[in-house]
């Protein structure tokens, strides 16, 4: 996916969201979120996954509220900055597990198992997220004006293009995210559903 055009869709989706988003919210310090500076490019690693965990747990908690009076393009974007969030994590997470696997290589130790956990990013997560992006993007422009949306369409045939499974389709609304976050709504599941019975 397009790095520019995906930090474009944030600005947008935070914008949507602004009335439900603390100020100052994705400026507070996570030393916890840190990447160590024998990291190559750690600074901006460690900003990304910061903005990640945040995006994700903001959008999450926004999405799931029921006290929250959300407008349908809200709803939408919730869903597109939850998805966005774990997919910078998992980018930046990524980037140092290669790294110490290359490091340890290098040196002939083991990589504490830091190569397993990239590949599992790599051919399983991050492909996940790109769909999960694809699918809630889908719903989120349907709320943008022809205009609006312009910008971010090459991102649903970019996804197309570059699939490298076919993605699983499931009846379940409710499905197990592999992530930290926990379970996750599947709208085209829903949708399927609701289509069925009428």
């Amino acid at each position: 996916m397009d790095e520019w055009v995906l930090k474009q869709l944030r600005a947008q989706v935070i914008s949507d969201l602004k009335n439900h988003i603390s100020t100052g919210y994705f400026s507070q310090n996570l030393e916890s979120m840190a990447f160590s500076d024998a990291f190559k490019n750690h600074e901006y690693l460690s900003i990304e996954n910061k903005w990640g965990y945040l995006a994700a747990k903001v959008g999450k908690k926004i999405y799931f509220d029921q006290s929250e009076n959300l407008l349908p393009r809200e709803l939408a974007a919730c869903d597109v900055l939850m998805n966005l969030g774990f997919l910078a994590s998992s980018k930046a997470c990524l980037n140092v597990c290669e790294q110490i696997e290359q490091k340890a290589i290098e040196n002939g130790v083991s990589d504490g198992n830091s190569g397993k956990v990239a590949n599992q990013f790599k051919n399983q997560h991050i492909p996940t997220y790109h769909m999960n992006i694809k699918g809630a993007l889908e719903q989120y422009l349907q709320h943008l004006s022809e205009e609006e949306a312009k910008p971010y369409l090459s991102l649903l045939s970019e996804v197309s293009r570059h699939r490298t499974h076919k993605p699983q389709i499931t009846e379940d609304i409710l499905e197990i995210k592999p992530n930290f976050m926990g379970i996750g709504l599947n709208l085209n599941a829903l949708l399927r559903r609701a289509r069925r019975k009428t």
